[in-house]
């Protein structure tokens, strides 16, 4: 494990990762996350007057840990040292975008108070981003990246089949592990892109097996039935491929892509009409939530 967590600089000698660092950060997330060591499936047993007031008032647990990440960000940035970090423009101006356009929505908020607190999380998150893409190498993120998304698909699964609750062929079963499953869903996600980050220019064999554990975690992906993870995997690793590939190449799969659409839309036009006596419409729309039967037009009754 040590000699894999090692990676090369621009010279060419080995440079060994932040192990005090890493270690720092590990204990941040675990305070940050909403770990439910009971019943994942339930909320960890939360009644909705419990999940109200933790909306209101805050987790101290969650608290700490982006108090910590704050205050590391902060003595990451303030020294000066040489690093070789350099923001993509073209990835820049869309963050700076959805910073203004949160700020701003403090103006129009009902709740003012509860809006600025969010601001400031999503403030000293990509505060703390910055800061990590500053003090670690390209390839260490991707790693760090890579152990906490494996973590959280192993340790999941052994936690529901020590509980019993591990059935993925069950319709309405949503793997969550020891997080909800949305949670669990964005981890796998950027495990995903993480993976296809370090498989590029890797040989053959390393690229099979990056390949099959894309495969693995992937499917983990599809059980949480998290359809906002699963468009932001699907985005991450969009962007991630224009960023690395050529011109050529992106025309070739945006072509290939538009064609995809455009023949699934027209025959889901065509399946919405009863075929056979049977209507198959709403069995495609069915496969496009990814089985899950609640409305994602409207965001009534949610917290």
């Amino acid at each position: 494990m040590r000699e894999y967590l090692k990676t090369t600089n621009m010279s060419g000698r080995l440079a060994r990762v932040p192990y005090t660092t890493f270690f720092f950060l590990l204990i941040v997330f675990l305070l940050a996350q909403p770990f439910f060591f009971s019943s994942p499936i339930t909320d960890g047993g939360l009644t909705p007057y419990d999940r109200a007031r933790l909306v209101s008032t805050g987790n101290p647990e969650r608290e700490s840990g982006l108090l910590l990440l704050a205050v590391f960000a902060i003595l990451s940035l303030g020294r000066r040292r040489r690093s070789d970090f350099r923001a993509q423009r073209c990835l820049s101006w869309p963050v700076l975008l959805l910073l203004w356009w949160a700020c701003m929505s403090i103006f129009w908020s009902d709740d003012p108070s509860l809006t600025i607190r969010r601001v400031a999380v999503l403030l000293i998150l990509c505060m703390g981003a910055v800061a990590v893409a500053k003090s670690f190498s390209y390839r260490n993120v991707l790693l760090f990246t890579l152990v906490c998304g494996m973590a959280t698909v192993v340790g999941g699964l052994l936690a529901e089949l020590a509980q019993g609750t591990f059935h993925p062929f069950e319709t309405e079963y949503r793997f969550a592990g020891l997080m909800h499953p949305n949670f669990t869903g964005w981890n796998c996600s950027l495990c995903l892109v993480a993976i296809v980050a370090l498989a590029r220019d890797k040989p053959r064999l390393a690229r099979l097996g990056y390949a099959l554990l894309f495969v693995g975690v992937a499917w983990f992906q599809l059980l949480t039935k998290s359809r906002g993870a699963l468009a932001g995997a699907s985005l991450g690793l969009l962007t991630y491929f224009i960023l690395v590939s050529s011109w050529r190449r992106i025309v070739t799969v945006a072509c290939t892509i538009a064609s995809i659409a455009c023949a699934t839309l027209f025959v889901g036009a065509l399946l919405q009409q009863d075929i056979g006596g049977a209507n198959t419409g709403p069995r495609l729309t069915q496969a496009l939530l990814l089985g899950r039967t609640e409305d994602p037009t409207t965001l009534t009754g949610r917290t």
